[in-house]
């Protein structure tokens, strides 16, 4: 993922979804807005090959954000995004934030 951002910069996030949650997800990003988000209809250009775009968009992330539900945990191109950051992880170009983190804050 990218390099740890200045204080100054803004994070930008990879979400990670099914396309049955698609509506919920795309009106997160909305409420984000594009300069934070790496979203899939926002972030991929046409005629680019999707495996490219996903490792593209995910290594120019700062965070990957997994909306977790029934649909995206059977879906493989999810189980594909997240052996890519958790590849990234173990190269220790992207932190790991858990559940505990965020109870922390």
């Amino acid at each position: 993922m990218a390099s740890t951002p200045s204080s100054t910069s803004r994070f930008k996030a990879f979400l990670s979804h099914s396309s049955v949650d698609k509506g919920f997800v795309e009106a997160t990003a909305r409420r984000l807005g594009r300069r934070r988000i790496n979203f899939d209809i926002w972030a991929f250009e046409t005629g680019e090959s999707f495996i490219q775009a996903i490792r593209k968009a995910i290594a120019g992330s700062d965070f990957f954000v997994l909306f977790a539900s029934r649909e995206s945990l059977k879906s493989l191109w999810v189980k594909f995004e997240i052996q890519e950051a958790e590849e990234l992880l173990r190269l220790a170009d992207i932190d790991a934030v858990g559940e505990e983190d965020v109870e922390n804050s």
